[in-house]
């Protein structure tokens, strides 16, 4: 990447130096950082007075920040500034070779995209760099807007390394403000424009919403949001609300509703709130307090404030608003940055969309669009981690799997996912259980994660033992077939062939079956399918050779790649499994030496209810396991978790409101399943239907 920093010093008693680097991006910040000499230097007058352009009027660049803040949309005052403020920065050689190096940039566009050149703007004096510089515009090319030629703020903060084992992007929005009083600030659209991108993103992107009105517990709500801080690692912090001037520094204003009361989230906290694991990426969305409302500097001082605090704690890259920014606008910038940066593009591209989104709503003459600045400290590509660890087309194949498909509605439970996923990234754990009473999603969490599992290339044999031709329920040989699968080709991703592993079982299952000595009947690997006669099949020697050479089957699996094995519905509709046979065989002859790790890169993982862990014998593994039990959701989580279900479920905004609204009544203040997300959606269908 071809790069150019511009470094505007501290004023000395004739001016403020200004240093131009450029060559190979990370050469530059190399250079930048050590003591090596820049290509060119110049210097800018103390009274920021730039070269004349022609057609423009000027100002005082003393009041800048006045001009951006009064900008309506009724003049060109926005653009003249940008000239202004660009021209400032194209003096001398410095000029020269700046515009020699974005003429080239631009003469290699190509259609398909991507930065030809990256422009650092490393403003050290404090007053200049509360300037405007994303209005600076060249010959009509407004640089805030270009995603070819980017230009962003460079900080020097060093943010730790990054994991390599991050296999998804985890982003946490925090909702600071009163959703009854803050209606100006429409956080609901911009929760809405975060959800329609961050939902579709399964299987790359995991979040978090904190809605300080409903999180507060015992009183705790600061100390609730620091430990969903430093519990959830968010890649991405984003604050929705309020700032204010707490003793003297910025802080974020946090809305207690148990209280009815404000709290303030000072700089200081979020410095050590966000020190032990620093985010990637910090968006701050705070508007000024009323209070504050005649001091036009206010804004700025405390994102500035709150800015500092984050790069303090080594944050690698900061987007915080340069004034109030309208929450239509914030909601479109939010749009815009999300569908850009989860489609992997980097942070300084990802900004420019979001700017763009702005613009196409609001235009260019209004302020709007140049309020977002974002401010790195390494090359935009290393903000976040690479998310192609898990090949795109893989992805596509998975994403694309009729099973899959409708899981797309299915909402929250992200904890229970994250510690199952935890655990494949650390230590696998063998068996793994996903409990509940009926209703509640196991069956979809377990989708999930057999999905997450093939993701990560693993073999996959999703087993529904309810979902048979059979009417009755499956006897111990049956299941064992069931979990093999038939010998017939098969493409789909939950029902591999693996038939032809099985061969030796299949020749001693037919030895036990037919009550004949292992290796007496011809040995051509096939099941003959034989029924099993408990009356002739009594020997425990006789199990004890089924299931040895089961295992091993299941061991020549697991060389080859791992293996997960999902059982589901064990007693579903009075089909499902015998218990006794699953007590008696399954458990101790199958799950056991599974679990005792005697079966190398294979592991089951069984949706069940707290019934059918006792009628099929299996507390004792199942407490001795990796378990995640589904209960009912809070009362206080409807409206979040019915916005994403209307999110993903492609409901109209307006009408659905109106829906969640209606059902929120109809709960009351109790706990509510999630097949109320379902009446809901009949509720929505019915008002379409009314309003047609």
């Amino acid at each position: 990447m071809h790069a150019i920093l511009l470094r505007v010093g501290t004023a000395t008693t004739t001016g403020y130096p200004l240093s131009f680097f450029e060559g190979d991006e990370d050469s530059v910040l190399a250079r930048a950082q050590s003591s090596a000499a820049p290509e060119a230097t110049v210097e800018l007058p103390l009274d920021l007075v730039a070269a004349p352009v022609p057609g423009i009027t000027y100002v005082d660049l003393a009041t800048a920040r006045s001009v951006l803040i009064r900008a309506d949309g009724s003049d060109n005052s926005l653009r003249n500034l940008g000239i202004q403020l660009h021209a400032l920065l194209s003096r001398g050689d410095v000029g020269v070779r700046w515009a020699a190096a974005r003429r080239t940039a631009k003469s290699a566009r190509t259609p398909a995209g991507g930065v030809q050149l990256r422009t650092y703007l490393d403003v050290q004096d404090p007053a200049l760099a509360r300037l405007p510089w994303e209005l600076m515009q060249d010959k009509g090319d407004i640089l805030g807007l270009q995603s070819w030629s980017t230009v962003v703020r460079y900080g020097d903060a060093v943010p730790p390394m990054l994991d390599p084992n991050e296999l998804e992007l985890r982003v946490l929005l925090v909702l600071g403000c009163d959703p009854a009083a803050d209606a100006n600030i429409e956080w609901q659209s911009e929760l809405r424009s975060f959800l329609a991108n961050v939902c579709p993103q399964r299987h790359a992107v995991d979040f978090e919403v904190f809605e300080a009105h409903t999180r507060a517990r015992g009183g705790d709500l600061k100390g609730a949001l620091r430990t969903a801080i430093q519990s959830f690692h968010p890649h991405v912090l984003h604050f929705i609300g309020h700032g204010r001037s707490e003793n003297g520094e910025g802080a974020l204003e946090l809305f207690d509703a148990s209280t009815g009361q404000v709290v303030p989230w000072t700089a200081q906290e979020f410095k050590q709130w966000l020190d032990p694991a620093p985010p990637r990426v910090v968006l701050l969305n705070a508007c000024r307090t009323s209070a504050q409302a005649a001091d036009p500097a206010a804004p700025i001082a405390v994102l500035a404030s709150m800015s500092d605090a984050a790069r303090s704690a080594s944050v690698a890259c900061v987007i915080a608003m340069q004034h109030d920014i309208m929450g239509k606008a914030a909601a479109r910038f939010a749009s815009g940055f999300y569908a850009a940066l989860f489609n992997y593009r980097p942070v300084d591209v990802a900004v420019v969309a979001g700017r763009e989104k702005i613009t196409d709503s609001f235009g260019l003459n209004e302020r709007n669009w140049a309020l977002p600045v974002c401010t790195v400290s390494v090359p935009p590509e290393a903000v976040l981690p690479p998310r192609d660890r898990i090949p795109v087309q893989r992805r596509t194949v998975v994403r694309a799997h009729p099973d899959f498909v409708p899981l797309l509605s299915f909402v929250d439970r992200r904890a229970q996912r994250r510690s199952v996923i935890a655990a494949d990234v650390s230590t696998s754990s063998a068996l793994t259980f996903v409990q509940s009473d009926s209703g509640m999603g196991k069956t979809s969490l377990a989708r999930l994660l057999a999905e997450w599992r093939l993701l990560l290339d693993h073999r996959v044999i999703y087993t529904d033992c309810a979902r048979t031709n059979r009417q009755e329920p499956l006897n111990v040989v049956q299941l064992l077939r069931h979990l093999r699968g038939p010998d017939e080709a098969s493409t789909d991703l939950l029902r591999p062939q693996v038939y032809a592993t099985f061969a030796t079982f299949h020749d001693t299952m037919n030895a036990v079956l037919d009550d004949k000595p292992v290796g007496a009947l011809p040995a051509d690997g096939k099941d003959n399918e034989r029924a099993l006669d408990r009356h002739r099949v009594t020997s425990p020697r006789a199990w004890d050779l089924m299931f040895s050479s089961y295992l091993d089957a299941l061991r020549q699996l697991g060389k080859e790649r791992p293996l997960t094995i999902v059982l589901d519905h064990l007693g579903k509709q009075g089909r499902g499994v015998v218990f006794d046979d699953f007590r008696e065989h399954i458990v101790p002859r199958l799950l056991a030496p599974v679990h005792r790790g005697e079966v190398a890169n294979v592991s089951f993982m069984i949706a069940t209810t707290e019934q059918e862990v006792v009628n099929c014998g299996l507390a004792a593994l199942r407490d001795a396991s990796l378990t995640v039990r589904l209960d009912d959701f809070p009362i206080d989580e409807w409206d979040l978790l019915a916005r994403e279900f209307a999110i993903r479920a492609d409901m109209n905004e307006e009408v659905a409101e109106m829906a969640i609204s209606t059902y929120r009544a109809i709960l009351g203040n109790k706990p509510w399943k999630p097949r109320s997300l379902l009446t809901l959606k009949l509720m929505y269908e019915d008002a379409v239907r009314g309003a047609t």
